[in-house]
This record gives C-alpha cells, structure tokens and sequence, in this order.
C-alpha cells in the first residue's frame, strides 16, 4: 500500500536518520524511519537471499545506461576525444562499482585491499601474454600519430574501462555468487560479462564482430574469474584488462566486417584463455583438497566472503 508522507523530521539520533510521519491509505498512521546503514544492509541481505537476480540486476545497472549513451550519441561514443558521452560513460563505469562496493563492504572481499606478492603474481602471467603482447605492440606502432593529449584521454579510459569491467563482474557479480558455488559463480559471471559487450552494437559496431567478440569475452571472463578466486587479487587483471583495450582505442573508427581470420583468432583466443580458466581452479581444487568441503566445491581464497546463516 502507499504511504501518503504528511511531514519529515529527525527524531532518531543516528548520523543521517530520517522519519517519515504520515498515513497509508484508509488512514492508518505509520511512521517509517530510514537510515543508510539499513540500506546497506537490505542491499546486503538481497544479495544473500537472491545471488542470480542480484548478479543480473548489478550488471544491467552497469551497462545499461552506457548503452543509452552510445545510443544518443553514436558519433561522440565513436570518438577517443574528451566529449561529454565519453566523460560520462567513463563516471559511469567508475561510480557504479565504487557505490556497489562500498554499500556492500566488499572491497576486501573483491581484493582490492590485499597485497600482491610476486609469487600470487603468477597465475597472471598467462593473461598477460595471451592478452597484453599484440595490444602493446600496435600501441608502439600506432602511437606515434597520435597527440598527448588524445594518449591522455586514451589511457585514462582503458583505466576506467579496466576498473569498471573488473569491479563489478569480479568484484560484485563473482563474489555475490561465489558462496553458492565457485564453478558455477565462474561460469555466471563469464556469460553476463560476455553478454554486457553485445550493447557495442549500439556503437555502431558490425553484429557479426560483437556475437564473435562477445564469445571471446566469456572465455576471458573464466579466465579473469578464476585468477581472482586463487590468488585474492584484482588489481592486476584491472591493470591488464586496461593494456588489453588499446586496440579498441587506436583502432577506432576502423573496425569492419570481421574475415575468417579474425573470427578464428577471437575464438581460438577465449577457448585458450577459458581452457586456462578452468585448469587452473582444478588445480586450485587439488592444491587445497584437504580444505574443500564434501560437496567437492573449490576452496575459496582466505579473503573469500562467506554466506550468511541467519540465527533460528
């Protein structure tokens, strides 16, 4: 029923505490007392009881407004210039992460407080030459024609690119499903991480590049999963996800309708990339058999958030 709001004041103490005196329809008096600490925990709690919805719902609030943008403006969303579409897309993909995750207290959790040692680098390695060796070698062919100020704008963007694209299919979607099952997390994640680029479309790019592309994402994307559940760490895959997007920048304006060449080297290269995904939380399973439970469920990384069990 709705609640019709005759006054606001604060009566509670609490920082930032409001209540909303009034009365729902058949005048029955209520009053409603909202505090941001009980949004976070209702968030939390959503997150808990409903993983899957909460994981696709995080995704499309990602996403979709990037979508509108490149939408109402095709032309600017082309562009690697400082533009009000582009400044806006990359706010976009740095605020909403940063609010999911801090509402949801899971910096920790995603690993972006844990130290990296160079033995925890490891498994990173792979994604580096498999990802990072031919975007920096057109980024050293290529930049040379390109101003300061435009490879400014440029790497600020695959920074936010990187960050975004981590934060919320790692550091949200993932760990929201992680308690439920790491393969199947894994797996969740990858198809929505996959499925969110399939809105480059409204860019203007060929459909048959983005079903190939978006292909090629979901094997990343069990890639960039499971070094995240072993090791505990996310700032590295932010940092080479961000390398991985020169040739999305310094190609712009280029990109045509994919030859057979083309779509055989994206798929082959997100089979590898899953193919290394999935052996690498085998091994993980196996390195830490004594710790997995009876279910044969992968052991999680030890800054890994556990369910919550509410008291009967």
């Amino acid at each position: 029923m709705a609640l019709f709001v005759d006054e606001v004041e604060r009566i509670d103490h609490r920082p930032g505490a409001v209540c909303l005196n009034g009365h729902l329809m058949g005048g029955v008096p209520m009053t409603l007392t909202l505090n941001p600490g009980s949004t976070d925990r209702m968030l939390r709690g959503f997150a808990t009881r409903r993983p899957e919805w909460f994981a696709v719902l995080a995704s499309l609030a990602y996403i979709l407004p990037l979508v509108a943008l490149r939408l109402l403006a095709p032309e600017q969303a082309s562009t690697v210039t400082a533009n009000p579409v582009l400044l806006g897309d990359l706010a976009w993909r740095v605020l909403v992460p940063t609010a999911l995750l801090t509402m949801l207290g899971w910096w920790g959790v995603a690993g972006f407080t844990r130290r990296s040692t160079w033995r925890s680098l490891v498994p990173f390695l792979p994604l580096i030459l498999l990802l990072n060796l031919l975007p920096l070698l057109g980024l050293m062919l290529g930049v040379a024609s390109y101003s300061l100020g435009s490879f400014t704008v440029v790497a600020v963007s695959m920074l936010a690119v990187g960050f975004g694209d981590q934060a919320t299919f790692r550091g949200v979607v993932l760990q929201t499903l992680l308690p439920h099952g790491t393969m199947r997390a894994v797996i969740i994640s990858s198809v929505l991480y996959g499925a969110a680029y399939t809105g480059t479309i409204a860019a203007g790019v060929d459909p048959v590049l983005v079903g190939v592309q978006a292909l090629n994402m979901v094997g990343m994307g069990v890639a960039f999963a499971a070094v995240v559940v072993v090791t505990g760490t996310i700032w590295p895959l932010v940092l080479i996800d961000a390398a991985s997007q020169i040739p999305f920048y310094f190609m712009a304006g280029e990109r045509s309708r994919p030859d057979i060449v083309t779509i055989v080297i994206e798929l082959v290269m997100g089979a590898l990339a899953a193919a290394y995904g999935i052996w690498l939380l085998h091994r993980h399973q196996h390195r830490h058999a004594d710790h997995s439970g009876e279910d044969g469920q992968f052991s999680a990384p030890r800054n890994h958030r556990q369910p919550e069990v509410k008291p009967r």
